[in-house]
């Protein structure tokens, strides 16, 4: 690695970890089940943050997911990266995604049981290894490859 790529580096790394609050952000726009007169029942408490730091978060996290896309885009595009990379950073940015759903899930409020996040929260123990494991063949994949 030589200095510049550690940025990009980075800068991808840190693309793939918002995908998490970007997508537990986009999900708060679902609707609420629950009637406001109604008592609320959660999995989870959801966190204490007021419309400005929701809306924050979801700013900032898409504009690292946005930065690590174009960083992604412009290695491969001048070939300083394999589009191999891709199957590397896919699926982990797939599993920030399920985290972040997961998440908004089970801190939404609920009538009864939260059986969804009880449910993608059990799904946990088969996407994660699968996602790593894909993950780790395409890391396997670019190491048996001679460089461009």
């Amino acid at each position: 690695m030589t200095h510049r790529t550690v940025p990009r580096a980075c800068v991808v790394a840190l693309g793939i970890v918002a995908v998490g609050p970007l997508t537990w952000w986009l999900a708060q726009a679902l609707p609420d089940e629950v009637p406001a007169d109604r008592y609320a029942d959660y999995m989870w408490d959801p966190p204490d943050l007021s419309g400005a730091q929701r809306l924050g978060i979801g700013l900032l996290s898409t504009v690292a997911v946005l930065a690590a896309g174009f960083v992604l885009a412009d290695g491969i595009r001048v070939r300083r990266l394999r589009h191999e990379v891709l199957g590397i950073v896919l699926p982990l940015a797939g599993l920030a995604a399920y985290a972040g759903f997961t998440y908004a899930v089970a801190t939404s409020p609920v009538n009864g049981a939260n059986i969804g996040g009880g449910m993608l929260i059990l799904g946990g123990v088969v996407v994660v290894p699968a996602t790593v494991g894909v993950s780790l063949l395409f890391v396997r994949r670019l190491r048996s490859q001679p460089a461009r």
